[in-house]
């Protein structure tokens, strides 16, 4: 990294009126634990942001960092006009346009609003040069192959014996060679085509048409919220990620939920009320618990049944389910346990370091 890149950090990420809170703990989270020497520059892209929001963001970003510098984007949703959208909001496609919408920038961090940054991101331009690769992300912790998320958009862009993936949360992009490849272009015709096929809408395009094209990052950098709370980490999580839900609106009664609550209050970020409870939680937590051993016997048939068909992605993707929700029934007599423990460790625990300084 050169010293003009090492003292201007770009960050981008992207919310609503409903990921205001997320957007708010992502950036001031990344804020807390960054180099004091770098100047960050946050490119928000504004996909429905009230004035309020947007004054707010500013100021908590202001007061955290003086030279902090904040522009929020409107991204060119007729670009999106053509894509086939399944289950996701139209948010979920907008970084594809970064390339175009950052045409001045030829490297930048794109951060999810649903994360929580606890390390300098900066250790990740110096231990993982995207070097002539289009963008550094981490092995996604569930999918493992393009043909896992979408079959026919891995027959389409013929990467169907690819066995690598990543997770499109936390990513470096060197947009300099994602303009040198159209991505962009590219990428909204296949969604324009197959879009409907897209398991996780930008993320499908991105591994399909980069396959084998990225730098891989430690996974630590984009832990699942769902694995923090399982302790499935070798390495102590450098960036938890929501995948699954939005603490702000949905709470539960886990490690990660305690995690971002004491986060939010050290960053002094006020949450809304949850459109849904714990008593909820508890609920569908109960009733999850009892449904996944019929689950994991449906997903065994649907693998067998792939075998005979000669239809390995399909048998090793139902194997996998199984599997998960095995394990998910036979640890749910220990996981009040675990959690009860993991949550008093969090509620004592300061996970930021003064203001700049040393990690």
């Amino acid at each position: 990294m050169n010293n003009q890149k090492q003292s201007n950090l770009h960050i981008a990420l992207c919310a609503n009126d409903r990921f205001a809170p997320g957007l708010q703990i992502a950036a001031l989270s990344l804020l807390k634990t960054v180099d004091g020497s770098v100047t960050p520059h946050f490119h928000i892209l504004d996909a429905g942001l009230s004035r309020d929001h947007r004054d707010t963001f500013v100021s908590k970003i202001s007061e955290l960092k003086t030279d902090a510098q904040v522009r929020f984007l409107t991204p060119p949703e007729d670009r999106f006009r053509t894509v086939k959208i399944r289950r996701y909001h139209l948010a979920s496609y907008l970084r594809l346009a970064l390339p175009e919408i950052l045409y001045e920038i030829d490297e930048v961090m794109y951060l999810d609003a649903d994360t929580i940054v606890l390390e300098d991101i900066t250790a990740i331009f110096r231990q993982f040069r995207v070097g002539n690769n289009p963008l550094a992300a981490c092995p996604d912790w569930e999918t493992t192959r393009p043909s896992q998320d979408s079959l026919e958009i891995a027959t389409e862009c013929k990467v169907v014996g690819v066995t690598t993936y990543f997770n499109a949360g936390v990513m470096v992009l060197n947009l300099d060679a994602l303009r040198e490849n159209d991505f962009t272009n590219r990428s909204l015709d296949l969604l324009s085509r197959l879009g409907q096929y897209a398991s996780f809408a930008d993320q499908s395009a991105l591994n399909a048409l980069l396959a084998n094209q990225w730098t891989a990052v430690d996974q630590s950098w984009n832990t699942p919220s769902w694995a923090f709370d399982g302790k499935a980490r070798a390495v102590p999580p450098r960036i938890v990620h929501f995948t699954n839900r939005a603490p702000w609106i949905t709470r539960t009664w886990t490690p990660s939920q305690a995690l971002f609550e004491k986060v939010a209050t050290e960053l002094g970020v006020q949450l809304p009320k949850p459109e849904r409870g714990q008593g909820h939680f508890a609920l569908s937590s109960f009733f999850n618990w009892v449904f996944a051993l019929p689950r994991a016997g449906l997903h065994f048939g649907r693998m067998i049944l792939a075998g005979f068909g000669n239809r390995k992605d399909r048998a090793f993707a139902s194997r996998h389910v199984a599997g998960y929700w095995l394990r998910f029934f036979c640890a749910g007599p220990f996981r009040i346990f675990l959690y009860q423990r993991e949550i008093q460790k969090i509620k004592e625990k300061d996970f930021f370091l003064p203001k700049n300084s040393s990690i």
